[in-house]
């Protein structure tokens, strides 16, 4: 599968949604240029490349959080105009960004309450906790629906969003880098759930840029670099070698993420007189205010005054 978008669905189905020619612009960037993918029933699709490459882009222009310039997004094969993340709830897309959304004052069950169409006036809490506790028991989500949310490990809160969506009915769910916020054991949980999710007729997508999970968890694989589409091997020819020039991307891709770590760190080290900082500890916003540094001198940094 090296060029076209068409692929062949795990339960012989059509697909369950299609993306035709998607484009976005920002100003001064093209950030995901004619990208055309398709998602089947039963899946879990991944969305590789390197920082940059347009994934978050795209699949928040398919979540309706951003506007896309030009393209059709196909549901169950009916073009689908969303154009805000209501919309795309109603058409049961869900989606769990980097940034978890539970507010951490509520307990899950609140949270969940809320996220809720047409709340009711009175909200019937141990109603939903009960079919929370099923869920989670069905798919190895288990959270105590009553915890507040500021109580949870970041696991428990991915948990939650996902258990959240599962309750509002979405049939596709998108996860934004999921594995960055987890402990190297919980990654594999997720791929375990992934897969049940898929095995009950859901179409998964999840976004990463480590060939490694991908190679672990995924079906099929879209591979983008500089906002476009450069590849598209199943995991199972990823894994044969079969798909040789896309493998090479694949691997590159991986291998230029952690040489960007290990020199970033290295850079660090010297730049700040001695307090070594870790890049594996920072958030995405502190990573790139970091990395900013990369091409300053420690003189003209103590100069400026810049804090460290």
């Amino acid at each position: 599968m090296n060029a076209g978008s068409s692929g062949v669905s795990p339960t012989g189905d059509g697909p369950l949604l299609r993306v035709r020619g998607l484009t976005k612009h920002f100003p001064g960037v093209l950030a995901n240029d004619s990208i055309s993918f398709d998602v089947f029933p039963g899946e879990v699709h991944a969305l590789l490349g390197e920082n940059g490459a347009g994934k978050s882009t795209l699949v928040k222009c398919i979540y309706g959080y951003y506007r896309r310039d030009a393209g059709e997004i196909l549901i169950d094969g009916f073009a689908a105009d969303l154009r805000t993340p209501q919309e795309a709830r109603r058409r049961r897309i869900g989606m769990v960004f980097q940034n978890l959304t539970l507010i951490p004052a509520l307990t899950v069950v609140e949270n969940v309450a809320l996220f809720l169409p047409d709340l009711p006036i009175v909200m019937d809490l141990p109603a939903i906790a009960g079919e929370l506790e099923a869920l989670g028991d069905r798919y190895h989500l288990r959270v105590d629906p009553w915890a507040h949310v500021q109580d949870l490990s970041i696991g428990q809160q991915q948990k939650a969003e996902l258990l959240k969506l599962l309750l509002g009915q979405a049939r596709i769910l998108i996860l934004d880098e999921p594995t960055r916020v987890l402990a190297p054991h919980e990654v594999e949980g997720l791929f375990q759930v992934l897969a049940h999710l898929a095995a009950d007729g859901l179409a998964v997508i999840f976004i990463t840029h480590k060939l490694n999970e991908v190679l672990q968890g995924a079906d099929r694989i879209t591979v983008l670099r500089q906002g476009r589409v450069v590849g598209r091997p199943s995991r199972a020819e990823a894994t044969e070698d079969s798909d040789v020039d896309c493998l090479v991307l694949l691997d590159r891709v991986d291998q230029d993420d952690d040489r960007a770590v290990t020199n970033l760190a290295a850079d660090l080290t010297w730049q700040i007189a001695g307090v070594v900082v870790s890049p594996m500890t920072m958030s995405v916003a502190e990573f790139e205010a970091w990395k900013a540094l990369e091409r300053r001198t420690p003189l003209e940094i103590e100069r400026e005054g810049i804090p460290l």
